[in-house]
């Protein structure tokens, strides 16, 4: 059985005033037992990720809102896809925001995606010209 794995993305509040994003990961183990010792009272959780069991091109492991480009035979032909999970699919989706899922996550697809960002600190990767 795979290790269900979580990203919890929360906010730092600077000495300077300004704000930046910080990481921290688990699992659904660790949280069942109480073995993640993470202050999520006191945090200011922005986001909590699911890792989709994938690494791209890369190396990176691929979680739930993650934006990717994707590549076709060595060529680039969707730049700032979102991976989304599809409950009624059961399956991690990505599509580049005109509504259509543009394919699924899987052990084919693992190869041709590359991380560019995600959607908490990259929204823009998403706009459209």
């Amino acid at each position: 059985m795979r290790e269900i794995k979580i990203e919890v993305l929360f906010k730092i509040h600077n000495k300077d005033f300004t704000t930046s994003i910080a990481k921290h990961y688990t699992s659904v183990d660790r949280l069942m037992s109480g073995a993640d010792s993470f202050d999520y009272e006191n945090n200011e959780v922005i986001a909590k990720r699911l890792f989709t069991g994938l690494t791209d091109v890369n190396g990176s492991e691929i979680y739930s809102e993650d934006i990717v480009r994707t590549h076709f035979y060595g060529e680039e032909f969707v730049d700032g896809a979102l991976v989304s999970y599809d409950s009624s699919l059961a399956k991690f989706v990505f599509n580049d925001g005109d509504g259509e899922q543009d394919g699924f996550i899987s052990g084919a697809e693992f190869g041709l995606l590359e991380i560019i960002g995600n959607i908490h600190q990259n929204p823009e990767l998403l706009e459209r010209s």
